[in-house]
C-alpha cells in the first residue's frame, strides 16, 4: 500500500514540475520571424520556396534544401543549394527529363520521373565507393523516392 501512495505524489510532482517548464519556456520564447526582418540575433535568409529538410555537404560551406511544391502534382518544388558564406542560393534541379541512375533504386522502376518535381525529406549518404547519393522523397506526380548522385566541386 505504501508503495502505491508514493507513486501519486511523485506523478502529482512531476506535472507541476511539466507546468512550470512550458510556462517558463513560453515565458522566453524568441518572437517568430514572419517577414524577411531580422529581430535580435535572429534573421532570415528570405527567397525560398517552402524549404522543407537542409543536408550539409563535407565543406560545411553548402547545404542541400528541398524546396516543396505542392503534393496535388500541380506547383513544381526543386533542390537548390544554398552558400552559407554569402547567402546565396542556387537552384539545382527543378524536375523533368534525367538519365536513369543505372543499378539504383528498385529495378522495376524503369522510367524517370518527367512529371512535376515536389521534394520532400532528404538524406545525404556516402556509399562504400565513396559516392554521395541524395535521397529525395518527393511528393509531385508519383509518390517514390528519387536518387540522384551529388559531385562535389571546388565551387559548391
Amino acid at each position: 500500500m505504501k508503495k502505491k501512495l508514493l507513486l501519486i505524489p511523485l506523478a502529482f510532482i512531476g506535472i507541476i514540475v511539466i507546468a512550470i517548464v512550458i510556462t517558463l519556456s513560453s515565458a522566453m520564447s524568441i518572437e517568430p520571424i514572419m517577414a524577411c526582418d531580422p529581430i535580435g540575433d535572429a534573421h532570415p535568409i528570405c527567397g525560398w520556396q517552402n524549404p522543407e529538410d537542409i543536408e550539409s555537404l563535407s565543406d560545411g560551406r553548402f547545404v542541400l534544401v528541398s524546396e516543396m511544391g505542392d503534393q496535388n502534382g500541380t506547383t513544381p518544388g526543386m533542390i537548390s543549394l544554398l552558400d552559407l558564406e554569402t547567402e546565396t542560393r542556387t537552384e539545382l534541379y527543378g524536375g523533368g527529363a534525367t538519365e536513369l541512375a543505372g543499378d539504383w533504386g528498385e529495378t522495376t522502376c524503369t522510367e524517370v520521373a518527367n512529371g512535376v518535381f515536389s521534394p520532400h525529406g532528404i538524406h545525404l549518404s556516402e556509399s562504400t565507393d565513396s559516392t554521395l547519393k541524395l535521397l529525395v522523397v518527393q511528393h509531385g506526380s508519383r509518390e517514390s523516392i528519387e536518387m540522384f548522385q551529388v559531385i562535389e566541386t571546388d565551387n559548391a
